[in-house]
């Protein structure tokens, strides 16, 4: 035993217990075998390092450490066993148990909360619990320094790339483990923050840093973490090092790396850990008993063998003979014992080896470890950038609208229910397949990889109580099944998992990005977030990702983390560390544009396309930028006085920033101001600010200075969101936001389901408040003056302008009994020029009419709030008799929008406007120059992270100046896969235009599958069609002869049968094959002259056409005949002929809807959904008779002169073997019910087999009945009459649907209408509203004004005004059929919130590894066809061994 002066005990004279002692060793498997059992006994191991292999739970580790321990000490071990694991948390645990070990975010999530305190909590926390097991070395900290940020394979194991930061958690983690009693092991030394691969991925990597620099970074750590003399050991990596001053094939080797750099240079002077002896590079090269002797002659103490028994020995041996060769001296392994001891000796004890805590300790403290645990990872989670305000998605998402998932192929954490799940399952079914092992094979045909985020998935699903589909990408890139999904979803998230290591996912998120831009640009809602769930760094300072997340791992803790922050349940506070978090504070210089003043004729179209840039990177709730021009800006009135100023490029006429004022009855008003998203944080705004604040100052007699306006009523003032980075600005540019008026745009999107509310016309009835419609300037004094009285003299002009407009517009007014007026508001219809000037009112989707409610205006009495109730309730009546599908309310003044949310209203937009007086505003701008920033105030979705308008509640103000970084961290650019050419975007269903496949060649001329052919072939032989096959000649508009071009392929479950045909078949080719119940699709182009004449038949006759078509149908092939094709509708269609599966139709095609490829054609594109084959094909090889195939064919029809269709060309797919029972697979998609406790049964109806894949979604907006048909299509939620969703059976918190979501049909249809306003009845539904000029404002005294009509409170839809032929709301009669059907749709059985949607075999490729391990990436031994299949697939970086 070690005495206190220092001297060894007579027994370890005796060399072989010494050397016993300076081995640490391990093994596979859960028990002890026999040879761990002889080197504990024999060999005299002193050391065991446990990994995922060896522990399966808390329990089960108690258990094997206490048998180790006791082995020992029976066999005479002086000191207890080390049991060392490595625990960093995060993706790198050797020890998982959901039910007493907790899980806690990996070192660099730590450091993203910001808080020491947590990392030593958490520290102290994981260290007591697998102390509690029998563990008494931890190895860790990670020290390393990641100085390389464009290729990080450390990644998230390291707290950063900021020494000093990581000096300071690596302190905390280690003081939390040695107060729990552990002994603690730095690694990995000097540094595995910086490596360059040189060869293959598998290959030893090199630090190619100066000493000097490695001083100033990758050692900062170490010397400050000795210095606080709690580092018990230090673990020596396996890298190499190349540079000036040291050359170094392995440090752990090397006498310069541990006996110079770290013992000498940084005074360490406890144990000294090597990397494991058994990676590949040292045993090619040196061997492994040269090896062992090497690093001890280096100074390692502890020599680490991992767990090959053979190599193991062979160690020992290498040492003994060093010994003997003179090469290792007795006192050089004397040193390291005495280092060994003396760790022994502060960390553990026989008392405490042999008897641990174990499980009633671990049921203690588990429940303050998960409140820990949770508290860490909501505190990590990231959101780096939230540019379109997306998150959360609770507020930006629909439940009927479908959230798409799609991650890649990872392999499981090692110690985590993955991994579990997976090896239980292996241990039922031990069939291997080419693709490793195929898992849940009970419920569905998922392969390795794939089960990794379906847990994530599932949470997503219930959180959101709506779908939620889901797929897997590969290194393959975009496939038909993500194209398809991409345009069927409203919202995509995208998982990437180490993205600069495996390069493929970069190119994909790219691609998806750039899709879901093209997509948002046709007016459809495509969000897209990013998450990183690794590494950090995939798109770190990538922006042209809006929305990015970091989670810093991928454990099922984090993962629900990530959904509680995604759903809003907290608000996320997390950083990235070190660089990037200090850089946000890092402020650009200061610039000064020239601004001059706006010029109509010279700048207008600029800015035109300055708005149109703003609107496509606009955020949900400023969707009316999109139907904003510059006209709106421009009122021309002689009594508003107007001076608009832009920056602008002389050279380009290009505009980067605008900014309009306004001047009236002495107010100045800035009444806009933005900024070309590209040229932000460069002062554009700030210059414009000034420039206006100078010239609205000046005026002469200004007693205010007005932010925001209400005519024109783009901006009403700054914006409100969670954001206070607007309002900083302002304050910081001088302005006193004490006291500012809340004026909010409000809406009901479904006016045709819309009622009052019950009671309302009864209380305003009993109140003696009257109301009547008033049109034109005569009749107007009484309302003027009321307005006057009650606003300011922008709102006056707004009225002046709507009386006016007498077939358009008009003015309800709210009166006493005594005939005073108590409020007013105006009333517009779809064709007023008002909504060229409050674009709010008009619509961004084609042909959907709206009515606006504008500027009420209410006396403040006691009955104010029905006074304002009434003036909504006639404006919505109004709106509903013009055949309006929404009703805008704007300028709702302060607190007024409460009782109009009661109402069915819903908030549109918000914001604030701000008065001051000119002397403040003279002397404003006062704010320090530090905090000045570059912010932008009347825009709210601008592309800069720190400076939008759009950076809602979870953006953590991170703006930082990227060139900080260039030549230190900087990314180098990342591959961008190939875009698909979007040619037929406008009239293409799927947007997305796939490549064209060669023909299809008969089955006798197709060449036997093997090995050696690229999957690609085989797809395109199997899946596309054949060249055209002409029945008739096209004759185009010139006379001459032209050529059908037609291209197509199959799409969905199809496979290539295994061995149909038996042995003796084996010769024959590979045939495509699907079952019967298999939902597919057709997709495909036709190329046609823009003008189509006529054509000649087979007989030479001219045949005139006159429409065009294309069809799709089948034959088999024995006897030609035609075989049915049926096209599967929704179950929960609303439309009752399509209620049975039928024929699929035709597709009308239209030459002039037609993309254009050059003058003379166009390009058409035709697909069919949801298809099925109605019957099986026969033999299906069962019997040696002759098989049955079916052919697809599409065929492009014209249509003759007596209305029938003529062939005019076909193409043929190859043949489809169609087998008649679908397997399990197939059906078990839908694998667990995620809404109720319902439990769903199997139905044996064809409609049952139809549901795997609803139809895409269209675009937002549309009538009621269009919605609600939309959202009982996911058939999966039960409805009831009023609309509510079932609330789910778990946890999660979900708010009820606001009021206006509510169906709600008003019992009585037979009421009066509203009274006309204009004999022209086109004038309700004109087009486009023509811009007023100057001579709007002139009274026309020639025009009859109208006189005011009474409007009476029991009227709805009717008045004695109007004729009976309009009696009813043309949404009316939608209504009814829609509220049955709802009813019907809620008996029906609750369906399945997720989908999943399998790879196929072409598709799938092994998972990669995204936590980078040197144990499993180069210290395992490679058989030579892995690591050759490895050198082919060098670019992918895939970092997988086996």
């Amino acid at each position: 035993m070690a005495k206190p002066d220092g001297d060894l005990d007579p027994l370890w004279q005796d060399l072989d217990w010494a050397i016993g002692q300076m081995l640490l060793m391990g093994w596979d498997g859960t028990e002890v075998t026999p040879q761990i059992r002889t080197l504990i006994e024999d060999h005299h191991l002193g050391s065991i390092i446990l990994t995922a292999k060896n522990l399966k739970s808390a329990q089960q580790t108690a258990e094997l450490v206490q048998e180790l321990q006791t082995i020992a000490h029976q066999s005479g071990h002086p000191y207890p066993l080390l049991i060392a694991v490595d625990q960093e948390n995060g993706g790198v645990n050797s020890l998982f148990d959901e039910d007493y070990i907790c899980q806690f975010p990996s070192a660099m999530g730590i450091a993203a909360t910001g808080s020491l305190d947590m990392a030593y909590n958490v520290a102290k926390a994981t260290a007591t619990e697998i102390s509690a097991v029998g563990v008494n070395l931890i190895l860790g900290p990670v020290l390393d320094v990641l100085t390389n940020a464009r290729y990080q394979p450390m990644s998230v194991r390291a707290s950063g790339d900021d020494p000093q930061e990581v000096s300071q958690y690596s302190i905390a983690a280690i003081n939390g483990y040695k107060d729990a009693g552990l002994a603690t092991c730095g690694k990995h030394f000097p540094t595995y923050g910086n490596l360059d691969f040189r060869g293959s991925s598998l290959d030893v990597p090199i630090i190619t840093q100066t000493l000097e620099e490695l001083g100033l970074s990758a050692l900062v750590p170490y010397r400050n973490t000795i210095a606080t003399g709690n580092l018990d050991a230090v673990f020596i990596g396996g890298c190499g090092i190349a540079s000036a001053n040291m050359n170094v094939s392995h440090a752990c080797l090397s006498d310069q790396v541990v006996d110079d750099l770290l013992r000498q240079e940084l005074g360490f002077k406890g144990v000294a850990i090597s990397e494991c002896l058994e990676m590949e590079a040292l045993y090619q090269e040196i061997g492994v008993k040269g090896g062992t002797v090497m690093a001890v002659e280096a100074g390692c103490d502890l020599i680490l063998l991992c767990k090959d028994y053979n190599i193991q020995l062979e160690g020992i041996a290498g040492l003994k003979l060093g010994i003997e060769n003179g090469i290792i001296s007795r006192n050089r392994i004397m040193t390291s014992l005495r280092r060994i001891l003396h760790l022994k000796s502060s960390c553990t004890s026989w008392a405490k080896a042999l008897h641990p805590p174990g499980i009633p300790a671990l049921s203690k403290m588990h429940p303050s470890h998960l409140a820990l645990s949770r508290q860490a990872y909501d505190s990590s989670i990231t959101v780096m950038r939230d540019r379109d305000r997306l998150l959360p998605l609770s507020q930006t998402m629909d439940q009927e609208e479908e959230l798409l998932l799609l991650t890649p192929l990872v392999k499981p954490l090692p110690a985590s229910a993955a991994t579990k799940a997976i090896e239980s399952k292996r241990g039922k079914d031990s069939s291997s397949t080419i693709h490793d092992r195929w898992t849940h094979r009970d419920r569905g045909a998922i392969m390795s990889g794939e089960g990794v985020f379906r847990e994530f998935g599932r949470a997503l699903a219930r959180a959101r109580n709506g779908k939620l589909l889901h797929t897997s990408y590969t290194a393959n890139g975009v496939r038909p099944v993500h194209e398809n999904l991409i345009n069927r979803a409203s919202a995509i998230i995208l998982v990437t998992a180490d993205a600069n290591r495996n390069l493929y996912q970069s190119g994909f998120t790219k691609h998806v990005a750039m899709m879901c831009s093209m997509l948002r640009a046709t007016g459809q809602k495509k969000s897209l977030v990013v998450v990183a769930v690794s590494s950090p760094y995939d798109f770190a300072m990538d922006k042209s990702i809006g929305t990015y997340v970091c989670t810093f791992d991928f454990t099922e803790t984090a993962m629900q983390a990530l959904v509680r922050a995604l759903f809003g349940e907290f608000n996320p506070q997390g950083s990235l560390p070190g660089t990037l978090r200090k850089s946000k504070k890092v402020l650009k210089s200061r610039q000064q544009w020239l601004v001059e003043n706006y010029e109509r004729g010279r700048d207008a179209r600029p800015l035109d396309d300055l708005i149109h840039a703003l609107a496509r990177a606009s955020t949900p709730n400023l969707e009316f930028l999109r139907t904003t021009t510059a006209s709106s800006f421009d009122l021309y009135n002689a009594r508003i006085e107007e001076s608009h100023f832009v920056v602008r490029n002389s050279s380009t006429k290009a505009l980067y920033g605008f900014c309009a004022t306004y001047y009236t009855k002495g107010i100045g008003i800035l009444g806009s101001l933005f900024v070309d998203p590209a040229k932000r944080n460069v002062s554009i705004g700030r210059s414009l600010h000034r420039r206006a604040l100078r010239h609205l100052t000046q005026k002469r007699g200004v007693k205010k200075i007005q932010l925001g306006i209400s005519f024109p009523g783009v901006f009403l003032g700054i914006p409100v969101d969670d954001s206070t980075s607007l309002r900083t600005w302002f304050a910081n540019s001088g302005w006193d936001l004490q006291f500012p008026r809340r004026l909010t745009n409000m809406v009901i999107t479904e006016l045709g389901g819309w009622t009052v509310p019950e009671g309302l016309l009864q209380s305003i009835s009993r109140a003696g408040i009257s109301f009547d419609l008033i049109h034109g300037l005569d009749n107007g004094d009484n309302v003027l003056d009321h307005v006057r009285k009650h606003s300011n003299a922008e709102v006056l002009e707004l009225y002046r302008f709507a009386l006016q407009e007498l077939k358009t517009c008009g003015v309800v007014r709210a009166k006493n009994s005594a005939g005073k007026i108590l409020g007013s508001v105006i009333i517009c219809s779809p064709g007023s020029s008002l909504p060229h000037f409050i674009p709010c009112l008009q619509s961004s989707s084609q042909g959907e009419l709206v009515g606006g409610i504008v500027a009420p205006l209410v006396e403040p009495t006691a009955q104010a709030t029905l006074v304002l109730q009434g003036l909504a309730v006639m404006g919505v009546r109004q709106n509903k008799a013009h055949g309006t599908a929404r009703s805008v309310l704007s300028w709702v003044t302060d607190e007024s929008h409460e009782p109009l949310l009661a109402m069915g209203f819903q908030v549109l937009q918000a914001f604030e406007e701000v008065t001051n007086s000119p002397e403040n505003k003279q002397t404003g701008q006062r704010a320090p120059e530090a905090l000045e920033r570059e912010r932008l105030p009347m825009q709210t979705n601008m592309n800069n992270s720190a400076v939008d308008m759009g950076v809602g509640v979870f953006d953590q103000d991170l703006n930082f100046d990227e060139s900080l970084l260039e030549g230190v961290n900087g990314l180098a650019p990342l591959p961008f896969t190939p875009s698909y050419e979007f040619e037929n975007f406008n009239t293409f269903e799927d947007p997305f235009s796939y490549s064209v496949r060669p023909a299809y060649d008969m089955p006798a001329e197709t060449e036997p599958f093997n090995e050696e052919s690229p999957s690609q072939e085989l797809d395109n032989k199997l899946l596309g069609f054949s060249a055209p096959l002409s029945k008739a000649q096209l004759v185009d508009g010139a006379g001459n002869l032209t050529d059908t071009n037609m291209t197509a392929e199959l799409y969905g479950m199809f496979f290539v049968a295994e061995d149909v045909f038996g042995g003796e078949n084996t010769g024959r080719p590979l045939e495509l094959t699907c079952y019967r119940r298999n939902l597919w699709q057709c997709s495909g182009q036709i190329t046609l002259p823009r003008h189509i004449d006529h054509v000649i038949n087979e007989q030479g006759q001219q045949v005139q056409i006159f429409d065009l078509a294309a069809s799709i149908t089948a034959i088999e092939s024995i006897e030609g005949k035609s075989t049915e094709i049926i096209s599967i509708p929704w179950k929960s269609s609303i439309e009752e002929g399509h209620k049975s599966p039928s024929a699929p139709p035709n597709i009308a095609l239209d030459l002039s809807a037609g993309q254009e490829l050059d003058h003379n054609r166009v390009s058409l594109p035709v697909s069919w959904k949801r298809l099925q084959f109605k019957h099986a094909t026969a033999n299906n090889g069962r019997r040696k008779g002759l098989q049955q195939h079916y052919v697809v064919q599409i065929s492009f029809l014209g249509k003759t002169k007596s209305g029938e269709f003529m062939k005019v060309a076909e193409i043929q797919s190859g043949p489809v073997i169609v087998r008649g029972r679908s397997p399990r697979n197939f059906d078990s998609r839908k694998d667990v019910p995620l809404a109720g406790d319902k439990k769903i049964e199997r139905r044996a109806t064809v409609t049952s087999t139809t549901e795997a894949a609803p139809t895409p979604k269209s675009e937002r907006g549309g009538d009621l009945a269009h919605n609600i048909q939309k959202y009982h299509s996911l058939g999966n939620v039960q409805q009831s009459n009023d609309w509510t969703p079932t609330p789910p059976s778990h946890s999660y918190g979900q708010q009820g649907p606001h009021p206006s979501k509510k169906l709600a049909v008003s019992p009585n249809l037979n009421r009066p209408p509203v009274p006309p306003w204009s004999s022209d009845p086109a004038m309700s539904r004109s087009g486009q509203p023509s811009t007023p000029r100057s001579n709007s404002f002139q009274r026309n005294v020639g025009s009859a004004s109208s006189l005011p009509i009474n409007l009476s409170l029991s009227e709805d839809e009717r008045s004695p005004n109007r004729s009976s032929s309009d009696s009813t709301s043309p949404h009316f009669a939608k209504i009814l059929p829609v509220a049955a059907n709802a009813q019907k749709s809620g008996e029906d059985d609750e369906e399945q919130l997720y989908e999943y949607f399998p790879l196929s075999l072409d598709d799938w490729q092994p998972p990669v590894d995204a936590i980078y391990r040197p144990h499993v990436v180069h210290h395992v031994f490679v058989p030579p066809e892995l690591k050759a299949q490895q050198v082919r697939s060098r670019t992918k970086r895939y970092f997988s061994s086996d």
